[in-house]
């Protein structure tokens, strides 16, 4: 099989929390005072791709993002709504390694989202699915904004906004990301209600 034949075989996928409506609106305020301020060199990401990262899985196969319908469907049944508080906008990963803009969780917050991204690989290693995350956010985040290479990071503006901005969560989802020169485009390819 040609190798461009597997490649559409597999899909690169991520589970996430998607954002309602009011707190894009409130975190979109925040965001028009920083594209004043900031240099030239930072690409913003649209509001239609922010969202909280739980566990990025990599590239799926079909069967695989099957099991992972599966494991998501059944911790959601039996887990209840994540409560989210949203406290701060300021670089990431750190102030002194800027690479991004995140709006941070609170470490509560992020504990719950820890905890519930265990139980669902938990269940797949329970169900020998053989499924591992490629990426688990600890620290949970909403990647804002990139900053390009060329810019100098001993001159960018102290920024760290505190707020305090939250919600509570309905669902999750698994969203496949296809990668094009422009940024990343995102679609659902399911969605998992908490117990309600």
């Amino acid at each position: 099989i040609s190798k461009s034949i597997i490649t559409l075989m597999v899909k690169r996928v991520f589970l996430s929390i998607s954002l309602p409506e009011t707190v894009v609106n409130e975190i979109e305020r925040v965001v028009d005072k920083l594209k004043r301020i900031l240099p030239y060199g930072i690409r913003f990401v649209p509001q239609e791709n922010w969202h909280i990262t739980l566990i990025f899985l990599g590239d799926r196969t079909e069967e695989e993002i099957q099991k992972l319908i599966r494991s998501s469907e059944k911790i959601g049944s039996i887990t209840s709504p994540v409560p989210v508080e949203i406290d701060s906008i300021a670089y990431g990963p750190n102030s002194r390694n800027p690479r991004m803009i995140w709006a941070n969780t609170t470490p509560k917050t992020s504990l719950c989202l820890e905890k519930l991204s265990n139980l669902i690989l938990q269940d797949l290693k329970n169900n020998q699915a053989n499924i591992t995350a490629i990426e688990r956010v600890l620290n949970g985040h909403i990647t804002l904004a990139r900053l390009a290479d060329y810019i100098d990071k001993t001159k960018l503006p102290i920024i760290d906004f505190k707020c305090l901005i939250s919600f509570q969560t309905k669902n999750f989802t698994l969203v496949e990301s296809e990668l094009d020169p422009k940024g990343a485009t995102y679609s659902t390819i399911a969605d998992f209600k908490f117990q309600e």
